[in-house]
Order: C-alpha cells, then structure tokens, then sequence
C-alpha cells in the first residue's frame, strides 16, 4: 500500500529551514524519532530540545478516527509539534498517523503576538493499494 503524501522528514526539513530562515543555524540533529514517541499515554509531553534558542516539544494527544478524501482512517495517533519563539509566539505542528498508511492530515498554525497569522492543512488524498 502506497500513500501520496507529505512524508514526515518534511516537517524535519521545515523545522529546520524556520531555524536557518530566521538567521539561526539549527546545529542539532532532529530526527523524526525525536519529534514522536510510541507507547506513550495520551497527553504525555517530551522536550525535543533545539541549540537555535527555540525548544521544541512533542505531545501525544490520543488516538481519533479521521476522515480525509481518501476515507476515514480508525485510531490514528495524533500528536502535536510546538516550536516555541516566545510566550506569544510559537508554530505548531498537528499530525495524524494512520496504522498501514502513514501520516494523513497534517495541520500548522503560526501564533504571532497571540494573533493566529496562518494556518494550513494537508490531508491524504488518495491511497493505492
């Protein structure tokens, strides 16, 4: 089974581009391993840890059924991405991860100053089996 859709070093490779697009070199080594546990309880936190003087934290929320273009998906594991700039500011990164398929909707939303500047969602639209 094929899925079209963002892989997961995508967002890596974001985090770090935000860190170098904002004039700071991100000399830590993020893999997707760090960004994500499993078997962990719902709501369970973790520092990802960053040297660019923005933390990173992984937060696995629970378990939800989701439904995308291409059909609903039963117990994916969501988890949620936050790289924190200060108390007002921060991106956060959504993810949902179906069993056999991989990540299928993924959202990102920049606070600025307590203000939501952008939003953006992108969902799996078809799988081939």
């Amino acid at each position: 089974m094929a899925c079209m859709f963002l892989p997961l070093h995508w967002l890596v490779s974001t985090l770090r581009a935000s860190c170098e697009g904002a004039g700071r070199r991100d000399s830590t080594r993020t893999d997707p391993a760090e960004l994500l546990r499993f078997g962990v309880a719902p709501s369970a936190e973790w520092t990802v840890g960053s040297k660019s003087g923005y933390p990173l934290t992984g937060t696995f929320i629970g378990m939800e059924t989701i439904t995308v273009p291409a059909g609903t998906f039963p117990d994916c594991l969501k988890f949620e991405v936050c790289k924190r700039y200060d108390e007002t500011t921060r991106e956060t990164w959504t993810l949902w991860l179906a069993r056999n398929t991989g990540m299928i909707r993924e959202e990102k939303v920049l606070v600025n100053h307590g203000e939501t500047r952008e939003r953006m969602r992108n969902v799996l639209r078809t799988v081939e089996r």
